[in-house]
């Protein structure tokens, strides 16, 4: 026999039921906008990963400044003398989206700079100007 009770029960049942379907697809639509709002981290490390290469200093008639940077943190620097180059020196390096640490050894120790790249895609370290051609 149906009584009242028992179809307000099946009601409420119902009722919870679509209210925890409505519940579970919200909470299903919040977490997919989570994850795409995320995207932008991907290219965090843009300008870290454009150092990696070979850089010359650009507008040195007798000496110039030259580095490798490796994606291993590894590097190398020297300079060349009136386009010899001379001997090279192993050094570490870490860098940010807007700075660079170089780390000489020795008694030279460490360096932080500022560095971009320009227009034209030259790397700008503190007050020199780099290309990748020599």
């Amino acid at each position: 026999m149906l009584s009242i009770g028992n179809i307000e029960a099946q009601i409420d049942y119902i009722n919870m039921k679509t209210f925890r379907f409505i519940g579970m697809a919200l909470i299903a639509i919040v977490m997919c906008v989570n994850f795409t709002s995320c995207s932008d981290d991907d290219n965090e490390d843009s300008n870290v990963s454009k150092l990696i290469g070979t850089w010359y200093e650009v507008n040195s008639e007798e000496e110039q400044i030259c580095f490798t940077f490796n994606s291993d943190g590894s590097a190398y620097t020297w300079v060349n003398t009136y386009g010899e180059p001379q001997e090279k020196y192993k050094i570490s390096w870490s860098a940010t989206e807007t700075q660079i640490t170089i780390v000489y050894g020795g008694k030279d120790g460490t360096e932080t700079d500022n560095y971009s790249f320009d227009k034209t895609g030259n790397l700008v370290l503190g007050d020199y100007l780099f290309s990748r051609n020599k």
